[in-house]
């Protein structure tokens, strides 16, 4: 005669519940901003390898890295869990995961997706007239910026992109961001001060634009960017705001 004792094998999953906080949602026509966690996976079992699967459906703002893999015997591994929120929303979800076929694991998710909020505190700066300024001469306006966002925002002041097939100086190429002073607004004399900046929700920071012509020029219109950057853990994609729309701030000068 045959006997025998089965038992739930000896698998666990840390963590057994993720918050993924706020994540900004992208601007109109941007590439969508993620955020990924880990979930480690330990068998505890001598002898006896384990095959560990997601049963939940992958959807749009929740996807699993690794959907089946084997952890041997006295071993670890672990899978990536991505959050991708579509819209200004909170979320709530719970992965199962199923051992050796049959042996449930959950691990609950949640997180939320809010809009980037950047703004300037007097409207009336979206417009930096600078008038005309002397060869060796400057002037220095000063704008506040206020992050209005349900959550903390890092973010770079860069000049625009290069029109009509112009390259930005330093840029990389036509229609890459530069960073000050090397694009269309720095080789035209213009600098800003700071130029990164990371502000909590409704925190305000001044930030000094400055005209400081070496050539003689004729007169332009540029635009200042604010260019999200991205928190640890999210994937290395930005949000750039205009003046005027997409969820940003942003400031023309004109000269």
């Amino acid at each position: 005669s045959l006997s025998g004792e089965g038992h739930r094998p000896r698998v666990e999953a840390s963590p057994t519940s993720i918050d993924f906080g706020t994540v900004f949602l992208p601007a109109a026509g941007q590439p969508p901003r993620s955020v990924t966690r880990l979930v480690r996976f330990t068998n505890a079992e001598a002898d006896a390898d384990a095959t560990i699967e997601c049963v939940t459906a992958q959807s749009a703002h929740l996807s699993v890295g690794a959907p089946a893999l084997v952890v041997a015997a006295g071993d670890t591994a672990e899978v990536p869990v991505t959050f991708t929120p579509q819209a200004d929303r909170s979320y709530a979800d719970a992965l199962r995961f199923e051992v050796n076929g049959r042996h449930p694991l959950a691990v609950a998710v949640r997180g939320r997706g809010v809009p980037l909020l950047l703004d300037l505190a007097d409207p009336a700066q979206r417009m930096l007239r600078f008038g005309g300024v002397h060869v060796g001469a400057s002037a220095s306006r000063t704008v506040v910026v206020v992050n209005a966002s349900a959550r903390t925002a890092a973010f770079e002041l860069v000049d625009g992109p290069a029109e009509d097939g112009e390259e930005a100086a330093g840029a990389g190429g036509a229609g890459r961001w530069a960073a000050e002073p090397e694009g269309l607004l720095g080789r035209r004399g213009v600098t800003w001060s700071p130029s990164a900046l990371r502000l909590r929700p409704g925190q305000r920071q001044a930030v000094e634009v400055r005209f400081a012509p070496s050539v003689r020029a004729e007169a332009f219109e540029e635009v200042l960017f604010a260019r999200l950057l991205p928190e640890p853990g999210e994937a290395d994609a930005v949000a750039d705001g205009t003046a005027g729309g997409g969820g940003g701030a942003g400031a023309r000068a004109r000269a």
